[in-house]
C-alpha cells in the first residue's frame, strides 16, 4: 500500500531583513546601501587634508571656517567645500541634516577638527584617517553623522561634548555608517581601526568590515 501523503507544512510568512538593516520602518529597513544611495545625488567637494600646526577648522552648516590666523592654514580654497542644508533623508533619518560629501578626508599634525552648528553628515567616498595627534571634536548641541564608502582609520581623539552617547529623542550624537567590504581583515586592514590611545563614544553600523 501507498504511504499516505505528508501534509503540507503551515505557510509562515516571515519577512526577512537585510543583515545590514540598521532602521525599523512600518514599511521596510533601510540599509547602508540606501543610506549612499539618497546621499548620491550630491556633489563631492574633492578631497580635503588638514594637518600641521595647532590650528582649529571648524566644519558648520555654512561650510568650513578656517583658523583665525590663516598664515599657517593648510587647507586651500576652503570655500570649494559646500554643505548643502536640510536633507531630508527619508527612511533613514528621522531629522533633515546638513552634508557635506567627500572624495577622501584625513587630519593630522596637531590640527583640531570642530563640528558646530546642529546635525552634520559627513559623506566620504574613499577613506578615513584620522591621527598623529590630532583631535576631533562634536560640539555640545551638535551631533555627527559618518559615512564612509573606504576605510575609516582612527588613531586619535574623536571627542563628543554631550555627556550622553544620544540626543533627547534617543538618536546617537556620533555614528559612523560604513559600507566598506573588508573581505575578512583584521588587525591594521579591518574595514573599521580603532587604535593606539584613541576614542570613539558613539554607535557604528559596519555590516560587511570587522570593527
Amino acid at each position: 500500500a501507498e504511504a499516505p501523503e505528508a501534509p503540507e507544512a503551515s505557510k509562515v510568512e516571515v519577512e526577512q531583513q537585510s543583515c545590514d538593516a540598521f532602521t525599523s520602518t512600518t514599511n521596510k529597513s533601510a540599509t547602508i546601501s540606501d543610506l549612499t544611495d539618497a546621499l548620491e545625488p550630491y556633489a563631492s567637494s574633492g578631497s580635503l587634508s588638514i594637518g600641521g600646526g595647532s590650528q582649529t577648522y571648524t566644519l558648520t552648516p555654512n561650510g568650513l571656517q578656517m583658523p583665525a590666523d590663516n598664515n599657517n592654514n593648510s587647507v586651500s580654497n576652503p570655500e570649494r567645500y559646500k554643505v548643502s542644508r536640510d536633507v531630508s533623508v527619508d527612511g533613514i533619518f528621522p531629522e533633515p541634516t546638513n552634508v557635506l560629501v567627500l572624495d577622501n578626508f584625513s587630519l593630522g599634525g596637531s590640527a583640531n577638527f570642530v563640528v558646530d552648528g546642529g546635525d552634520m553628515t559627513l559623506y566620504v567616498k574613499g577613506g578615513i584617517d584620522i591621527g598623529g595627534g590630532a583631535t576631533f571634536n562634536v560640539a555640545e548641541g551638535s551631533s555627527l553623522k559618518i559615512v564612509t564608502e573606504g576605510r575609516f582609520n582612527l588613531g586619535s581623539n574623536l571627542n563628543v561634548a554631550s555627556e550622553s552617547p544620544t540626543d533627547d529623542d534617543g538618536n546617537p550624537i556620533l555614528s559612523l555608517y560604513s559600507t566598506y567590504d573588508d573581505e575578512g581583515a583584521s588587525g591594521w586592514n579591518a574595514g573599521v581601526n580603532i587604535t593606539g590611545a584613541s576614542a570613539f563614544k558613539g554607535t557604528i553600523f559596519a555590516p560587511r568590515s570587522t570593527v
